[in-house]
């Protein structure tokens, strides 16, 4: 056997009528396979493997173009836990490939679907070969054929389209799931009532409401139109409580008590439940509590059209039943309620975990329709701190300190995008959030990420211009570019 071995230029490596071995380095090289079961090695650059008339294997990157020839050709995925996406490759950059070898040492992934395997050879056939831990993940519509054996070796048939999948059965394979035929072992389905109702516009996981030791998650539903259908896009929420042994199909026109609850929008066009979020332990009660967002509400009296509002729903022990956000008492939840109109406040939400160190959860409002600095609709975001007492309505216009604090709209953030708790990321007790900025005009249309760290004294200031960057409470990172 023998070796040829390129360097750091760009080179031209071609097999013989032996078994040889062909390693790239550094260059864009060529690689030729021979007559030979020649063995092909891409490097660092841009490569080319062309396989010869032997049975060749090779082991490529994504920079790599792969060329099978006249023998049985496989492309070996090596490293530990590395991941393969046929359908991220373009079509002409991987042919004439007959097997593809997960040869990883941990949790190899391959991903594809029919028109790629069709696309991979003449025969429209792939064998997959790995071990215990390695993962196939294909589209929906595979259907089993029983197996065949090769070479000694048994493989699951399966075909698609045109296309024929033969998978070593030590892999796990995921090949999706049909919603139109879903069964309570693959999961549950929620109908909506009518038409544009909007079921599953937002959807979150907002812990354990009910106290039962089960997670439970709300549905927005923004284009519900409440009591008897009354109010027209008010909006609408279902929260629903896990149990256990799973969950079974759920009508929400007749949820039940025992299922989970119903909270409806308080007005026409609030579109309640546009943005629903967990909230955390708000209150100290040890219960779990729920965001709703109704972006397009219009604030106190109804005075502020399009202000913006957003719920607080509190978690308790049992004996939950509809919730009216119009006539909500202060038992159920809170009112926060945006500044000016047209603001949007309520339209992003997010837990920001305990910024304060006082042991409750706080709360991340966004406003993406705030006027400021940076120009129209250049957003803010408000904090609003967790509390055990004085969880009462409240305005963004005129937030006290010790209720929380506004950021965005002063010249160094935009808040268009997205927030989120993040945990305490610099390890100082306290936990921080991000701000997505992604129409930040200083990056060129890369966009931002502002990382917000915290204190204990809860008296963070708005950032001023750039000099966020070098602010001690701010960490800033930049898009990538677009070219």
């Amino acid at each position: 056997m023998a070796k040829r071995t390129g360097t750091a230029l760009a080179d031209l490596l071609i097999g013989t009528l032996d078994d040889d071995v062909l390693l790239g380095l550094a260059g864009d090289d060529t690689l030729q396979g021979g007559a030979g079961a020649d063995r092909l090695y891409g490097g660092a650059g841009a490569d080319l493997l062309e396989g010869g008339a032997g049975n060749d294997p090779f082991t490529f990157d994504e920079h790599d173009t792969v060329i099978g020839g006249g023998g049985l050709d496989t492309v070996r995925v090596t490293g530990p836990g590395r991941a393969l996406n046929l359908r991220a490759i373009p079509p002409e950059r991987l042919t004439g490939i007959d097997v593809i070898e997960l040869a990883g040492t941990d949790r190899d992934v391959l991903s594809l679907n029919a028109a790629r395997v069709r696309a991979l050879s003449e025969t429209h056939q792939l064998r997959v070969e790995g071990d215990d831990g390695d993962y196939i993940v294909a589209e929906y519509g595979w259907r089993g054929r029983g197996t065949v054996v090769i070479a000694g070796e048994t493989y699951e048939r399966f075909t698609k389209d045109g296309a024929t999948l033969l998978v070593d059965p030590s892999l796990t394979f995921d090949f999706g799931i049909d919603l139109r035929t879903l069964n309570s072992s693959r999961g549950v389905e929620f109908e909506g009532f009518n038409r544009l109702d909007s079921l599953g516009e937002s959807v979150a996981v907002v812990g354990d409401v009910n106290g039962d030791g089960f997670d439970d998650f709300v549905l927005g539903v923004y284009g519900g139109d409440g009591i008897a259908e009354s109010r027209t896009d008010a909006g609408e929420s279902y929260v629903i409580f896990g149990k256990a042994n799973g969950l079974d199909n759920v009508d929400l026109a007749s949820l039940e008590s025992g299922q989970g609850f119903r909270i409806i929008g308080a007005s026409f066009s609030d579109r309640a439940g546009q943005e629903v979020s967990a909230a955390g332990d708000v209150n100290g009660d040890g219960f779990d509590d729920i965001l709703i967002g109704a972006g397009h509400a219009d604030g106190v009296d109804e005075l502020r059209g399009g202000s913006g509002e957003t719920y607080v729903i509190f978690g308790h022990r049992a004996g939950f039943s509809t919730i009216d956000l119009g006539t909500m008492s202060s038992a159920r939840g809170i009112r926060i309620y945006g500044e000016h109109p047209a603001d949007s406040s309520g339209s992003v939400l997010s837990n920001a975990g305990d910024i304060n160190g006082d042991g409750f959860a706080d709360l991340l409002i966004g406003a993406s329709g705030v006027d400021g600095a940076r120009g129209t609709y250049s957003g803010a975001a408000y904090v609003v701190f967790g509390s055990a007492d004085g969880l009462t309505d409240l305005g963004l216009a005129a937030l006290p300190a010790d209720n929380g604090f506004r950021i965005g709209s002063g010249g160094s953030v935009s808040v268009g995008g997205a927030l989120a708790g993040v945990g305490d990321f610099n390890g100082d007790g306290f936990d921080e959030f991000v701000i997505g900025d992604p129409s930040d005009p200083t990056t060129a249309g890369k966009g931002s990420v502002h990382v917000r760290h915290s204190r204990q004294t809860g008296g963070l200031q708005r950032s001023g211009s750039r000099q966020s960057k070098r602010n001690s409470n701010i960490r800033y990172f930049e898009g990538e570019s677009l070219e």
